[in-house]
Order: C-alpha cells, then structure tokens, then sequence
C-alpha cells in the first residue's frame, strides 16, 4: 500500500524496461513518482511505462543507450521539457558481459560491458547533477552487486568467472563511494 513517499518527484530509471529496474519502476510510481523509464529496448520502456500509469503518475519512456553521451544528454534534455526538474536517478542499467576466462574475452564484449556498466552510471550522474545542484537536492542511486565487493578468495569460485562484470561492479562501488 502507497504511502506516497514520493509524490511530485521525478525519477529517471535506467534499465527500466526489465528486472530489477521494472520493479523499481512500479515502486516509485506506486509512491507517487512520477518515473522516465530508460533502456534500449523502446517495446519494454513503453510496456512499464503503460503499468507505471496505472498508479495514477506521469510517465515517459525514453529509447537511450547510457553509453553514448550525445543520448544520455537528450535524455536529460526530454526529462526536464517534460517535467522541468529530476529528483531521483536510479542507475539500474547494466548487462553480465562476457563469462569466458581472461584469454578467451573480446576486447570489444570487454568495452562494451565497462561502458554499459559503469561509463553509463558515470555519464547519467554527470548529466543529471547541474539540473540537482540548481534545484539544491536530488538523489542519486547506483546499483552494484556482490560482485563488485568480492575478495581474493572468492575470485575464482563463480562458476562463470565473470570477469568484466565483476570489474564494472567494482568501478560502480568506488564511484559511489567517492562520488559522496
């Protein structure tokens, strides 16, 4: 049951058109947020958008590729024509990357998953802070895993050695905690 915790607000999610970032989705939405639903996939940002609205919110739905500047800064543009303000951005986009061993890794699967992964949470973050330092608040969420907090010992115990992910997870960890 909503509690309206977040009524008025605006939220940016990105990866919103599946999983986890479905659910988060639903959730602000249900607690009054009005939510820009963000991904690559134009089919599946509209779908949650359409069960967004059900709860009473306005929705947007964005096509962009958080790895390419030019998209995430359009983004934020059509964001803030619509709502003229952003007070949460979930960086929920991510993909699992490649799971062979070091030698067998593309360097192009490699840079696509860095790039997805954490140089997309950079580029939203930066593309969103102006808009939340002029407005004097906003939140900022990044998403991470275990993965990015294992320690030696667990290295190689991941049946999928999943070796970039676990790496751009790590990067989203000390950004975040930087970033504070």
């Amino acid at each position: 049951m909503s509690q309206n915790k977040l009524k008025g607000k605006v939220a940016i999610i990105t990866g919103g058109g599946m999983g986890i970032g479905r659910s988060i989705t639903l959730a602000f939405a249900e607690e009054g947020a009005n939510v820009v639903v963000v991904s690559r996939n134009q089919s599946e940002i509209d779908a949650v958008a359409k069960e967004a609205a059900a709860f009473k919110v306005r929705t947007l739905s964005i096509r962009t590729d958080v790895s390419q500047r030019k998209e995430v800064e359009e983004m934020v543009k059509k964001t803030l024509s619509e709502f003229e303000r952003i007070d949460i951005l979930m960086n929920n986009a991510a993909v699992a990357g490649p799971t062979d061993f070091i030698t067998q890794i593309k360097e192009e699967d490699w840079d696509s998953t860095i790039n997805i992964n954490l140089k997309g949470m950079f580029l939203c973050a930066q593309a969103v802070v102006p808009q939340m330092i002029k407005q004097k608040t906003g939140n900022i969420i990044n998403m991470s895993s275990g993965s990015g907090v294992k320690k030696k010992e667990d290295s190689f115990i991941s049946p999928t050695r999943s070796l970039v992910y676990n790496v751009s997870k790590a990067g989203v960890e000390m950004f975040t905690l930087l970033l504070h």
